[in-house]
């Protein structure tokens, strides 16, 4: 099996999909029944990517909440999506924000259906910066998710939202590693499964 460079400090969409399909290709177990999604998604919708995609080719090159949940399953019970988004809002701020406050977080969104015939869905949440937040702002979801996870929740489960949302992560802690640490623990997981009590996971 070949190995891929790690990532660049700066990497492409094209490079980032290209170590999501190497999971995919390579390491994801099927017994763990992922279909890992290969783009990274950075917009709820159309529109608010219009917004930011002439800004930058990086925010023209994300896909938007519907292309995850259309991928198809083949089978898998659980959409595994890399997304790379602003933590900051830009709601009456002057626009386009500065480059400077450009910086974007890279985290991973799990949705677990039921087994057919059975309603409802659940949500892990799992963000390089988990447990610092946890830490530093409690376990309400309010305060420990947020924007663009938010509007995530928002999607997920239709009109009464996940059943469940599981929240964790670890190794970033501010240090601006988030997407390295994000695609090592989905090749994590495409390796050894999900087990939401070894990974520290905490219901919000």
């Amino acid at each position: 099996m070949s190995q891929l460079p790690p990532l660049t400090d700066k990497p492409t969409v094209d490079e980032i999909h290209q170590h999501l399909s190497h999971i995919v290709q390579h390491i994801l177990k099927p017994a763990h029944s992922f279909s890992i999604f290969q783009e990274p998604i950075g917009f709820k919708d159309g529109n608010m990517k219009a917004n930011w995609a002439p800004y930058d080719l990086f925010f023209n090159a994300l896909s938007i909440h519907s292309d995850f949940f259309k991928h198809p399953l083949n089978g898998a019970t659980c959409r595994v999506g890399l997304f790379i988004t602003s933590m900051a809002s830009w709601v009456g701020k002057k626009w386009p924000p500065p480059k400077k406050n450009w910086d974007l977080h890279a985290w991973v969104a799990i949705v677990i259906g039921k087994p057919e015939g059975c309603k409802g869905k659940e949500l892990v949440i799992w963000d390089p910066n988990g447990d610092k937040r946890v830490e530093e702002l409690g376990q309400s979801r309010k305060a420990v998710l947020f924007g663009p996870q938010k509007r995530l929740v928002e999607d997920v489960g239709g009109k009464g939202g996940p059943e469940r949302i599981l929240y964790g992560g670890k190794g970033n802690r501010g240090s601006g590693i988030c997407l390295d640490v994000a695609v090592e623990w989905i090749q994590h997981i495409a390796e050894n499964g999900l087990d939401a009590e070894a990974e520290g996971l905490i219901e919000i």
